[in-house]
């Protein structure tokens, strides 16, 4: 049963104050867009432009089928393997003092612990400007170590611009998460003992969700194992919990007459090609995979034909995503991506701190001089 977002406040609410149990924020791209800087798609397209890639890039994520991790190790080899270039691109697109969100600093006053797949120095930022100085680094590859998760801490599982190890490109997963095992040493430990909420995180990276997939049923199966010889006194009798704030938009598995009309698409010219959902009224995807109704689609929308496939297409990612959540049982906590202080509001919420609504909570901070 699918529960209110009003019901996983008050279950994180609670969890919050219980304490035997610590949320500990897990942060992605997302929480630093509003400080310019890029998230993963807008990072493969800058350095696409960046090392002069010869290739359309479109063509390039068309024949990997959006692995971007995968795309950027193909822009890598067609810049001749130049290490120079893309450490400098790397280090260029994240500058050292960028300041911080409000976001940063709502979390960072409210968590003693982070942990972020972003190189940038946001949360560092934020600390000194609060004048807080007793925290630790923990940078993969360097000292990400679960033992060492103690205290006010910043765990950087992809790398820090400050240590020159990004794990960004193909090779560099692999390397991560695939032949090193800190990274899912680290995240075992932590799962299966801390309560997790995923936010600006837009789990498009398939070697973290298959790792993460991993970890839980080999967390699941220790604890089933256990619980048969201690019962419920089992040493590893915490049941992981995960949650994640999505935006709402991400979440839509259907199509509508509206979502038309956004693309500036007319339902009653391509009807004939599009059938409607009596039930509901939403618009059936399977005609889009009749390649001679394509056709037909293609002809009579134009460059429209793009627009709407990319919308039927990202519906059935968002499915896939749906997917994926139930069945790792992480809960989802929707939001509107086009409110820019809801996030902070829905944290301030779970840790019962005064909501401000101030327009200023949507903007980038600079640090003090």
């Amino acid at each position: 049963m699918t529960k209110l977002k009003s019901e996983l406040i008050q279950e994180l609410r609670d969890l919050n104050k219980n304490p035997d149990t610590e949320i500990v924020p897990f942060i992605g791209a997302g929480s630093s867009k509003l400080l310019g800087l890029p998230d993963w798609k807008e990072l493969i397209e800058q350095y696409h432009k960046y090392v002069g890639c010869t290739i359309s890039l479109e063509s390039i994520k068309k024949d990997l089928k959006e692995d971007l991790s995968k795309v950027a190790d193909l822009i890598f080899e067609n810049s001749g393997k130049d290490f120079d270039l893309y450490y400098e691109f790397m280090g260029g697109i994240t500058p050292k003092n960028t300041g911080y969100t409000a976001l940063h600093a709502v979390l960072v006053k409210n968590f003693q612990k982070i942990i972020t797949t972003n190189y940038d120095q946001a949360f560092e930022n934020a600390l000194s400007d609060d004048n807080i100085n007793d925290y630790k680094l923990l940078v993969y590859p360097n000292n990400l170590m679960s033992i060492d998760f103690q205290g006010r801490v910043i765990a950087y599982i992809h790398g820090h611009i400050k240590s020159g190890i990004y794990v960004f490109r193909n090779e560099e997963y692999e390397q991560a998460y695939l032949h090193d095992t800190k990274i899912k040493s680290f995240l075992t430990e932590i799962i299966s003992k801390k309560v997790l909420v995923f936010i600006g995180f837009s789990f498009s990276d398939k070697m973290f969700r298959n790792t993460v997939k991993q970890i839980i049923a080999e967390t699941n199966a220790v604890r089933e194992k256990e619980e048969q010889v201690f019962g419920k006194k089992s040493k590893t009798n915490f049941e992981q919990k995960l949650y994640v704030l999505f935006p709402s938009e991400n979440l839509k598995t259907k199509v509508f007459k509206h979502d038309l009309s956004k693309l500036g698409i007319n339902y009653d010219e391509i009807e004939d090609h599009i059938s409607l959902n009596g039930e509901d009224d939403s618009l059936e995807m399977k005609v889009l995979e009749l390649e001679e109704s394509a056709n037909l689609l293609k002809i009579e929308l134009g460059e429209n034909y793009n627009k709407l496939n990319e919308l039927y297409l990202r519906t059935e990612k968002n499915r896939d995503m749906l997917k994926y959540f139930s069945n790792l049982k992480i809960e989802v906590v929707e939001y509107d991506e086009n409110n820019t202080i809801e996030i902070e509001e829905i944290i301030r919420l779970i840790t019962k701190e005064e909501i401000k609504h101030s327009d200023d909570l949507s903007e980038a901070r600079n640090i003090k001089n």
